[in-house]
C-alpha cells in the first residue's frame, strides 16, 4: 500500500506558490482558515487510531499486513455475478460501520476513500460495481 499523500502539506505548498507566483496587487495574503471536515451540525472531532482500529476490526475485508492495512483483501473469484455479490455485501457492511454510533463523520470518509482507493489497485471492475451499489443503496435508504 502506497503512503498516503499529506493533503493538508500539499495545499499549503500550493498556496505559498500562488503567493510568490501570483499577480502583485499591494495586499497581505488572507490567513487560511481551519477546514472542517464534519457538516455544520455534528461537532468536528479529532481522528483517533483507536476509532479507526475498532471500526477496521468489523470489517472483514480490511487485514493488517507487515507493510500496513490492505483495505481490499479480496481475492477476484474470476466470476463477475460473484465478484459483484461479494463486494456488494462488504459495502453493506462499510455502510453499517459508517452509520454506527462509534464511527465519528470524519474515520467513515477517511475509511470510505481507502478502500476505494485498493478496490481501484487490487479489485476489478465488478468489485467496483458490486461495492458502489451497496454504498449507494444503503446511503440512499440513511437519507430517506
Amino acid at each position: 500500500m502506497s503512503a498516503q499523500p499529506n493533503i493538508e502539506r500539499i495545499i499549503d505548498e500550493a498556496i505559498v506558490l500562488a503567493d510568490l507566483t501570483g499577480p502583485q496587487t499591494g495586499t497581505a495574503p488572507t490567513p487560511r482558515a481551519p477546514r472542517f471536515l464534519a457538516p455544520v451540525d455534528q461537532t468536528p472531532v479529532e481522528f483517533t487510531g483507536e476509532e479507526c482500529d475498532r471500526i477496521f476490526a468489523q470489517l472483514p475485508f480490511i487485514t493488517n499486513t507487515p507493510t500496513g492495512r490492505n483495505f481490499w483483501a479480496v481475492e477476484p473469484a474470476g466470476n463477475s455475478a460473484t465478484d459483484c455479490a461479494v463486494a456488494a455485501a462488504h459495502g453493506a457492511t462499510l455502510v453499517a460501520a459508517m452509520q454506527s454510533p462509534t464511527c465519528s463523520y470524519f474515520t467513515g470518509r477517511v475509511v470510505l476513500g481507502w478502500v476505494l482507493a485498493d478496490i481501484a489497485e487490487k479489485g476489478n471492475a465488478a468489485h467496483l460495481a458490486g461495492f458502489l451499489g451497496a454504498l449507494s443503496e444503503g446511503l440512499t435508504r440513511h437519507c430517506h
